[in-house]
């Protein structure tokens, strides 16, 4: 599986396709739509240790050890939007982000990605973040798998977030 994205009128929007062999060789079939594409360049090197001890007033050890799975996605969901340039609208209003250069107003949540009530996916780090990468994510645990640490790994790098090593193995301890 796989995303295009394809370009109707001037603007951009994101697929997912997936690939099937027949008799006559591989086919390509969109699984589903996923939404309008924006693009974000990423505008501060803000660490993830930097962005818990200024949101959380935690130091990076103590906030591993005490974040649920969950969380510690919604967390580096968050670091990276503030790392491309999105900040939170109020601070009351946990999951809704505005871009100053774009005008874009976000709804993130563990299952979905939206831009003024629709489906929306952020084009960053050669990822996607959308609805569907995000409840890839959040469901990486329900799965008995040998290789759930690979899969999560690909997930989040689907998405477009860059991982620290650090967090991602904490993380992963969480979920086994």
């Amino acid at each position: 599986m796989f995303f295009r994205i394809k370009r109707i009128n001037g603007q951009e929007y994101a697929y997912k396709v997936k690939n099937k062999w027949t008799d006559k060789g591989p086919r390509q079939k969109v699984a589903n739509y996923l939404g309008k594409v924006y693009r974000l360049e990423k505008k501060s090197d803000l660490s993830f240790a930097s962005f818990v001890a200024d949101q959380k007033s935690k130091q990076l050890g103590e906030y591993l050890e005490t974040v649920d799975f969950d969380q510690g996605i919604m967390d580096l969901v968050q670091w990276e939007l503030a790392r491309h340039g999105l900040e939170k609208r109020r601070q009351e209003e946990d999951n809704i982000f505005n871009h100053p250069d774009n005008d874009i107003e976000l709804k993130i949540g563990k299952d979905y990605v939206k831009s003024r009530n629709k489906e929306a996916v952020l084009r960053m780090n050669d990822g996607f973040m959308c609805s569907s990468t995000l409840r890839g994510i959040f469901g990486a645990g329900l799965v008995e798998e040998q290789e759930i640490g690979m899969d999560l790994a690909k997930l989040l790098v689907n998405a477009g977030l860059q991982v620290p090593q650090e967090v991602f193995v904490k993380l992963y301890e969480k979920l086994s």
